[in-house]
């Protein structure tokens, strides 16, 4: 589950690879005809990751 805080967060630093991707709030909506490219998908899922492992260090 990813936080409601870090799609925002994500978008705002990821704007120009989310280009064409709508973002609403804590969510990007894709379609199965367009998803999400495999290398967003894999950046994404290891920042989160990231974010889990500094909370879990507090």
């Amino acid at each position: 589950m990813m936080s409601s805080s870090m799609i925002p967060k994500l978008a705002r630093a990821r704007n120009a690879e989310l280009k064409g991707y709508d973002v609403s709030g804590a969510t990007l909506h894709f379609t199965p005809d367009k998803p999400l490219p495999a290398t967003l998908v894999t950046k994404l899922v290891k920042e989160r990751i990231a974010e889990n492992e500094k909370r879990a260090k507090k």
